[in-house]
C-alpha cells in the first residue's frame, strides 16, 4: 500500500483517484475543466514522415471511415451532455483534429458545429470553445469565414523555413509543403484572422533561427514547438543534447523580445518560466498537472475512446476498448489506466526523485516515459540530459535577474 496525497492506494487496485479528486472540487466549489480531442478526419492530405498516426505502430486509422458522419456527431453531442451532467463540468475545449480536418466538406463541418453549439449553449454554467489543428494547406477564404463564424481557433502545423520545413512534412509526392502553407499563412492574415504556429523541434537547425523566422519574417505571435514523439522503444535519431541545444537558443531569443512587456508567446518557455514559480503546467502528461482538470481524451470519428492521443503509439489498446455509443465518459475515466496516469504524474519516477529539476520537470512528457518492453511510463524521459540543459539555462536567467540561490532552492525544493 502506498500514500497518495492522503489516500491509501493499492497496488492492485487504485481507489479512482479522479472521482475522489471530483468530490472534492464539487464541495469547495473549483472550476472542473475537460478537454476532448475530436478526430473529424482519418484520412491525411499530406505524408510526414514523423507522423505518430499514420506512419507509426497504431495503423488503426486504416479500418475507420474517412470522415465523421452527422449520426456520429449526434452520438458525440450525447456522449458530451451526458458527461457534462455526471462530471459536473464547467469548462470544455473541444479540438478538432484528423488526419486533416478541413478535409471535411464545408456543409459538414458547419453543421457539426452548429449542432454541438446548439446543444452546448443550454448549459448556463458551461463555458466551452473550439478549436483546431491543422496543416493549413486546405485553407481558402470560405474556410476562413466558416472558422470566424464558428469561432474556431486554429494553430497550423510548420517547421520552420522552407530548408527546415521540407525535410519530414512531404506531400504523398514526397514534395516539400512548406511554399504552399505559406501562401495560406499570408491569407489569414490578409484577412486578419489570428492563428498559432505549431512546430515539431528539428535539432540539425539552429533554434535561434527558427524562432526568428517565425517572429521577423512571418510575424507570428505565438508559437509551440513540439519535442518529435519518441520513447524507449523508437528513440529519435539524435542525441537528446541537441534538442536541449535547441530550446535554450529558442529561450534566449524569447527573452530578449520579452523583456520589458510580453510580445511573443512560446508555450514551452512560457510553461517553464511559470512552473518554476510553482504554477501549474499548461501542457497535458508533462510536469505539475491542474488537479482540478480531468485527463484529456481522444474521440475517433467512429466512436472509439482513447486518452492523450500520441500516446497511440505507446498504447494502442486503449484507443479501441470504448465506444461512445456504449461507454459514457465516466465510465471511460474509471478505466484503470486513468488512475494509473495520474499516480505517474504526481508520483516522479525513481531515476527523477534526486533530481534538481523534479518540481519543474515531473520526469518529462508522459509519452517519453514509455519503455514496450516493461510496458510501463516509470522512467525518465527519453529527452531527461537535453531537458536538464534547458532548465539549467531557465535557472541561470533568474540568478542573472535579482534571485538569490536561497530563493531559487526554496523554488526548486532542494537543499
Amino acid at each position: 500500500m502506498e500514500l497518495y496525497r492522503g489516500l491509501i492506494i493499492s497496488s492492485i487496485n487504485i481507489d479512482y483517484i479522479i472521482f475522489t479528486w471530483l468530490e472534492k472540487f464539487y464541495k469547495e466549489g473549483f472550476v472542473v475543466r475537460a478537454g476532448i480531442i475530436l478526430k473529424t478526419v482519418e484520412r491525411c492530405n499530406i505524408d510526414c514522415t514523423y507522423c505518430y498516426y499514420f506512419n507509426s505502430k497504431d495503423q488503426s486509422y486504416k479500418i475507420k471511415k474517412p470522415y465523421i458522419t452527422q449520426d456520429m456527431v449526434r452520438y458525440f453531442v450525447d456522449f458530451l451532455k451526458l458527461g457534462i451532467e455526471e462530471l459536473k463540468l464547467t469548462e470544455l475545449s473541444i479540438e478538432l483534429h484528423g488526419g486533416e480536418p478541413l478535409m471535411q466538406k464545408k456543409s459538414e463541418f458547419s453543421a457539426m458545429c452548429s449542432t454541438i453549439r446548439s446543444e452546448l449553449e443550454n448549459y448556463e454554467d458551461l463555458k466551452f470553445e473550439f478549436s483546431m489543428q491543422t496543416n493549413g494547406m486546405l485553407i481558402d477564404n470560405e474556410w476562413i469565414e466558416l472558422l470566424k463564424e464558428h469561432q474556431v481557433g486554429i494553430g497550423i502545423s510548420l517547421d520552420g523555413n522552407k530548408e527546415a520545413n521540407d525535410v519530414y512534412r512531404v506531400d504523398k509526392k514526397g514534395r516539400g509543403t512548406f511554399d504552399r502553407v505559406i501562401e495560406k499563412i499570408k491569407l489569414c492574415q490578409s484577412a486578419k484572422f489570428n492563428f498559432g504556429l505549431l512546430s515539431v523541434i528539428n535539432p540539425t537547425v539552429s533554434g535561434k533561427e527558427m524562432y526568428r523566422y517565425f517572429v521577423d519574417e512571418l510575424n507570428i505571435k505565438y508559437i509551440d514547438f513540439l519535442l518529435p514523439d519518441a520513447n524507449y522503444s523508437t528513440i529519435w535519431s539524435y542525441p537528446p543534447e541537441k534538442y536541449g541545444e535547441f530550446m535554450i537558443e529558442v529561450f534566449e531569443e524569447w527573452i530578449k523580445d520579452n523583456h520589458d512587456k510580453c510580445k511573443v508567446f512560446v508555450r514551452f518557455c512560457a510553461n517553464m518560466v511559470e512552473m518554476f514559480f510553482g504554477a501549474n503546467s499548461r501542457l497535458e502528461g508533462f510536469g505539475r498537472r491542474v488537479q482540478n482538470a480531468l485527463p484529456l481524451i481522444c474521440v475517433s470519428n467512429n466512436g472509439d475512446l482513447g486518452p492523450l492521443d500520441e500516446l497511440r503509439t505507446c498504447v494502442p489498446e486503449m484507443f479501441s476498448k470504448y465506444n461512445i455509443k456504449t461507454t459514457s465518459w465516466k465510465e471511460f475515466l474509471r478505466d484503470e489506466f486513468f488512475n494509473t496516469f495520474l499516480y505517474n504524474m504526481q508520483n516522479t519516477p525513481a531515476d527523477c526523485r534526486d533530481c534538481s529539476w523534479e518540481k519543474v520537470c515531473g520526469g518529462g512528457i508522459y509519452g517519453h516515459r514509455y519503455d514496450d518492453e516493461l510496458k510501463t511510463f516509470s522512467n525518465k524521459s527519453v529527452y531527461c540530459e537535453g531537458l536538464k540543459m534547458f532548465y539549467k539555462r531557465v535557472l541561470e536567467y533568474f540568478l542573472n535577474n535579482g534571485y538569490t540561490h536561497t530563493q531559487m532552492a526554496q523554488f526548486l525544493s532542494i537543499n
